[in-house]
């Protein structure tokens, strides 16, 4: 084995300051290219949260090793950006990533420090999420695993001979614990069994001294735990863990901050619906990222309706932005009931507090005999679009301006149709007299389907303002079967002309981002490249930094999130695509 570190002379420096600048060191490492500059071979084994105490509420843990081929997936589609074209460049990357880890650290690394002395698994764990909310110091332990403890002790004793100010000396089960006394929260490190620890207290470092000599117990034994981090991919980049329960309490103290500050109390079953537990991994593929998250829900937790649908055959295919939700009439409808019952139970509770703050006020407006129910023909505002099952929006940029298009499935035409007459109405009433002013109101048949055009003066508007792209003066809706499309520029129109054949459900960038997804609980969509080459003539007008940035920022061609759900899960897949 190769000397793994030699301490040299440099400015001496206290604990703390060696634990923010390997904390910031394993940051750059686990968020992007310092990732591959510790690019090592692993057979993707893990450690996993041996050292973890069972009071933990989230666990995560980088592989800095990419083990299981995620070296050569990530090289592959790092080639991408300026600098990794070659993938012989990762030695490159990592002597100059151990050079910085060096000069942070205030020792030189000689030999192979991901390797020789750490096997290059990296894993936070944080406790009492509530106390640190209170004010109180973070509950945070960090442990590297090591792969020679007494290579790794050597380099420990190296860098506590150059602290600035003498860290303190304990001794527990036999470890030699050092810590910063000076620094607030005190900071203490250790070496035990396998692992490297650094802790936010002496007393962390202890925890989990004992969970590793079996006489506390351990978060790795939790049952709930161990079932859900079996889920996650083994040869991946990084995982995640998290007890999304204990956030109850946390929401306990938001209700109460809110029902004293504004009057408003966070309803009850808010908490009732969080889900119990969510995981998370990150793995990479030649050309994309993706991050996988599991949440387990509650038994309340609303159910995620999962379907097939056709919405994105009304978009083009050069659709830059495109956002697709399942029943949002229903989930609107929700929203606002659940906003009014609390605005209501407020106001009976303390009536004066309410009216002081003008809450009074918009009940009776939006009530069942105020004026915006009467405005929709006897139609309360919850209930105007619980027509609309499931949605699509989708938006694009282009030398001719900004397009935007709204596609919807209905649940019951006849009540779809009664609404847009009532709506259009409205809109005849407010019109009348503004043909001066550039705005009209017009209802045509196109192809046997009624579309109803608002055109108004919006590129006037948008011109005097300096907004540098036009919209076009038209506003269209449209009801065709079971389908509502509502729109700028020809997005209504193009959208009873096409057969799907060209849409956006066509192109073969997102079909291959949705990646077989295509029953779903709902879809973001973006086309960067797209986006960005038709931006960057103006970003360079407007930032002198772009021209460095550009290549990296352009070497990004698509994102996706899909969701997905089964009987026992919700899943959702974020999924960066690059160019190559």
């Amino acid at each position: 084995m190769s000397t793994p570190a030699s301490p040299r002379t440099a400015p001496r420096r206290g604990l703390a300051r060696w634990t923010v600048a390997a904390a910031a060191t394993a940051a750059l490492v686990i968020s992007g290219s310092g990732l591959v500059a510790f690019a090592q071979s692993g057979d993707g084994a893990s450690q996993g949260p041996e050292f973890v105490p069972a009071d933990a509420i989230a666990y995560v843990e980088g592989r800095l090793d990419l083990p299981g081929g995620q070296e050569e997936a990530l090289a592959q589609m790092l080639t991408a950006f300026p600098g990794f074209a070659d993938a012989g460049a990762f030695g490159l990357k990592k002597d100059e990533a151990v050079t910085m880890l060096g000069e942070q650290m205030g020792v030189s690394i000689d030999g192979d420090l991901i390797g020789d002395v750490l096997t290059g698994e990296v894993a936070v764990a944080v406790s009492d999420l509530e106390g640190m909310m209170m004010g109180d110091d973070p509950s945070v332990i960090i442990g590297l695993a090591a792969a020679d403890a007494d290579a790794a002790s050597q380099v420990l004793d190296g860098l506590m001979a150059q602290a600035s100010v003498a860290p303190e000396m304990t001794s527990y089960n036999d470890a030699t614990i050092y810590t910063d006394a000076s620094s607030s929260p005190p900071a203490s490190l250790t070496v035990y069994d396998d692992w490297v620890l650094l802790g936010t207290s002496l007393d962390l470092v202890e925890q989990s001294i004992d969970v590793l000599d079996g006489s506390a117990p351990g978060l790795v034994a939790d049952e709930s735990f161990k079932t859900a981090w079996s889920r996650l991919p083994s040869p991946r980049m990084g995982a995640a863990w998290m007890d999304l329960g204990s956030f109850g309490s946390l929401l306990d103290m938001a209700s109460g901050m809110a029902a004293s500050q504004t009057g408003v109390a966070i309803p009850g079953n808010l908490m009732a619906m969080l889900p119990t537990g969510m995981t998370a991994s990150l793995v990479s593929e030649d050309d994309r990222l993706n991050l996988d998250v599991l949440v387990t829900p509650g038994e309340q937790t609303p159910d995620l309706p999962v379907r097939e649908s056709d919405l994105a055959s009304s978009f083009p295919a050069d659709t830059q932005v495109y956002l697709e939700t399942r029943e949002l009439g229903a989930a609107i409808k929700g929203g606002l009931d659940q906003l009014f019952d609390s605005l209501e139970a407020q106001a009976a509770a303390d009536g004066e507090a309410v009216d002081a703050s003008g809450m009074g006020d918009m009940l009776s407006a939006l009530g069942p005999d105020g004026p915006i129910t009467a405005m929709l023909q006897g139609v309360a505002l919850p209930d105007f679009l619980d027509f609309v099952a499931d949605a699509g929006v989708g938006a694009g940029l282009s030398s001719d301006g900004v397009w935007l298009g709204i596609a919807g499935r209905v649940n019951d035409e006849a009540v779809a149709q009664e609404r847009l007459d009532n709506l259009v109405s409205l809109l005849a009433g407010l019109t009348v007299g503004m043909s001066d002013q550039g705005v009209s109101l017009e209802t045509n048949d196109v192809d046997g389907v009624s579309v109803t055009t608002l055109t108004l003066p919006l590129d006037q508007s948008l011109a005097g303002s300096g907004v540098p792209f036009a919209t076009g003066d038209r506003v269209e809706l449209a009801l065709d079967g079971d389908h509502l499309l509502i729109g700028s520029a020809d997005f209504v129109r193009s959208a009873l002309a096409s057969d799907g054949t060209g849409s956006l459900a066509d192109s073969a960038g997102y079909v291959d981002a949705l990646a077989g997804d295509t029953a779903n609980s709902g879809v973001l969509y973006v086309n960067i490249g797209s986006l960005l080459s038709t931006l960057d003539p103006m970003l360079a007008m407007m930032s002198p930094e772009w021209e460095s940035l550009a290549p990296y920022a352009t070497a990004l061609d698509r994102f996706i999130a899909v969701g997905t759900a089964d009987d026992e899960l919700l899943h959702s897949r974020m999924t960066v695509i690059v160019g190559q």
